[in-house]
């Protein structure tokens, strides 16, 4: 049986040498993962590598790793880490930026004047249970993903292949991507087929040359999702190749917020658990940032107050994968566990 054509471009640009170094070279991440993990993960479908092995085998850039190293080190100095541990063994790609998000978190409010912190007893409950000057206070942490780790998935094996092939969707309209199982596995094969052949992108590399954007092929029962060929000679640019238009924002941030706090209204025994806060990162799609520079991080809408029946507070970031969050407050109508927490972040 033919391997996936993903798996066959993910062998082939991990090098395991470096995986190895890089484990070593950082005591943090090394005491957290193994090769013998990393290299277990290569099998399973539909991604077939560890989300941290692909990163420490194809990058060049050492930066994000010292900071992990770091991040890592708050991590399991926490009570209680062992709760977090599932996380490390997945093979599911999107847990990286669920993980990271968690540590990200988790290093902001350890560094607060007279706030204690740890990991939550167990998976079932919030991610982090804190308290602040004698108050108990339950902090979960969510990365709103949707698609959008598919398409990066997508983009960060393609930029190995050449740092001119793109991917992209048009702004604030429906995107949607299958997500897991064997329909997944199926669609990352088909959109990978055609590189194997190192004719054809050599063939785009020189039509782009010429005239560009050039659109690659992707699944004609996929919407709103195109892979293109960049040029560098901007004379050979032509507009109007790629989708154009995008939807409206305003809707848009709507349907984000509501479906981000409609996720998690009913998980993780939040609603039994006050004072609280749900910390809820907008990183992953260009689509999601847009919404955060705009309108969260100024405070330009308000979230229904529906929500603050189980939420305490409410925080929006769109944090990168290098940095320790800044914090967007929301506060609860309940002024009771407001004043808790407004104290926190005026500290």
């Amino acid at each position: 049986m033919n391997l996936p054509a993903h798996k066959c471009l993910i062998d082939k640009f991990i090098d395991w040498e470096k995986v190895e170094q890089r484990l070593y070279k950082y005591p943090n991440i090394g005491s957290q993962y193994n090769l013998k993990l990393f290299q277990e993960c290569s099998s399973k479908p539909p991604f077939y590598c560890h989300y941290l092995a692909l990163r420490l085998g194809t990058w060049e850039d050492d930066s994000l790793f010292e900071f992990l190293d770091n991040l890592f080190s708050v991590a399991k100095s926490l009570p209680n880490w062992e709760s977090e541990r599932h996380l490390l063994k997945s093979h599911e790609f999107g847990v990286f930026w669920g993980l990271l998000w968690q540590m990200q978190v988790a290093n902001f409010f350890k560094k607060i004047e007279g706030m204690t912190i740890q990991w939550f007893e167990d998976k079932s409950g919030p991610d982090l249970r804190a308290k602040y000057k004698d108050n108990d206070l339950f902090i979960e942490c969510y990365s709103f993903s949707k698609s959008f780790i598919v398409e990066n998935f997508i983009n960060d094996i393609l930029c190995l292949l050449s740092p001119n092939i793109k991917v992209g969707h048009q702004l604030f309209l429906r995107f949607s991507l299958p997500n897991s199982g064997q329909k997944l596995d199926s669609f990352l094969d088909e959109i990978f087929t055609p590189y194997l052949d190192e004719k054809f992108i050599k063939k785009k590399e020189q039509e782009a040359q010429d005239k560009y954007p050039v659109l690659l092929p992707v699944p004609k029962e996929v919407k709103n999702f195109y892979i293109y060929f960049e040029g560098s000679n901007p004379d050979k640019y032509e507009p109007g190749l790629l989708p154009m238009g995008a939807g409206d924002e305003n809707a848009y941030i709507n349907q984000m917020v509501h479906e981000s706090l409609r996720n998690k209204q009913k998980s993780n025994k939040l609603s039994e658990k006050h004072p609280n806060i749900l910390a809820i990162n907008f990183l992953i799609g260009v689509d999601l940032q847009i919404v955060f520079n705009h309108y969260i991080s100024v405070k330009s809408f308000r979230i229904p107050s529906v929500y603050f029946k189980v939420f305490d507070c409410v925080v929006f970031e769109a944090c990168g994968i290098n940095q320790i969050p800044k914090m967007n407050v929301y506060f609860t109508p309940e002024m009771g566990a407001a004043r808790v927490i407004e104290g926190i972040f005026e500290n």
